[in-house]
């Protein structure tokens, strides 16, 4: 494994300025770190989040050329709606960074409905088991499929571009308690893994990435408790968002299938490891 420098502010800007960034659930967290920083470098970045008011907010603060577009990612026609808002603002999208994600399972850590494996049954049905609440499936599986299947539609008509997912430390280890959470973050795991080795992506200059944070310090993990973090060391937005930023400013070709990990201030790539083992176990 190795550790990775994040660049520069002024590398950076070297690297973004001018470009086109777009970031989803980027009213606040780690999406709002995320386009703060590259605005910071002369990006020209589209937030786009579900809640319109933070959203506008979010967009004053950083100013300049910053728009913000209401989008809901598990709806097709909504992020169908934000990449066309982007490319008839700014001409194209250059970085797409999927950020947007729930965890419904720590965040209402107090009930059971999220629970999938819990027992209900059909008020009208007796003995007929309810369906499991799914939407987080929705919103960080679906999320990401329609992201990266508009991103690459687009930036394979001009000239090429990045995306940049986020998973988490869920996408490799099991965890109990957020289990349909964890499946959705081994989802991205894959969906990176494999999209990013497409020939729609190695013919058109199109990387794919992926960032996956230990535990950091945004509203999802409030629900946390101290006694349950143990010696883990925590990241801040801003230490998500610098990850982000190494994989921007890595050429297409080193940038494509990797996955950062960050705990604390330290990011590590982590599939270089992961994906010489495997061949180890095929051979």
């Amino acid at each position: 494994m190795s550790v990775l420098t994040p660049p520069s502010l002024d590398d950076l800007r070297s690297a973004a300025a001018g470009k086109v960034v777009v970031v989803t659930g980027a009213a606040h967290g780690i999406g709002f770190a995320t386009a703060e920083l590259f605005a910071r470098a002369g990006a020209k970045v589209v937030i786009a989040d579900v809640n319109q008011d933070v959203g506008d907010k979010a967009a004053a603060q950083l100013g300049g050329s910053t728009i913000f577009v209401k989008c809901d990612v598990s709806s097709w026609d909504d992020q169908t709606a934000l990449f066309q808002k982007a490319i008839a603002t700014h001409g194209r999208v250059d970085l797409l960074v999927c950020n947007a994600g729930i965890n419904p399972e720590l965040m209402f850590s107090n009930g059971t409905q999220y629970d999938y494996l819990r027992e209900e049954y059909e008020e009208d049905k007796p003995g007929v088991l309810r369906a499991p609440l799914t939407k987080v499936l929705d919103v960080n599986v679906l999320g990401a499929v329609y992201g990266v299947k508009l991103a690459i539609h687009h930036m394979s008509r001009s000239g090429g571009g990045r995306v940049v997912c986020l998973g988490s430390l869920a996408s490799y280890m099991a965890v109990p308690e957020q289990t349909l959470y964890c499946a959705s973050k081994h989802a991205i795991l894959g969906l990176v893994r494999a999209t990013s080795k497409r020939k729609e992506c190695l013919d058109n200059g199109i990387s794919i990435s992926m960032v996956a944070p230990s535990l950091t310090d945004t509203r999802m993990t409030a629900a946390v408790p101290q006694s349950a973090r143990g010696g883990v060391l925590v990241s801040s937005p801003q230490d998500i968002a610098a990850a982000v930023s190494v994989l921007a400013t890595q050429s297409i070709e080193e940038s494509r299938g990797k996955c950062v990990w960050v705990q604390g201030k330290t990011c590590t790539e982590v599939e270089e490891v992961l994906f010489g083992a495997v061949v180890k176990l095929l051979l």
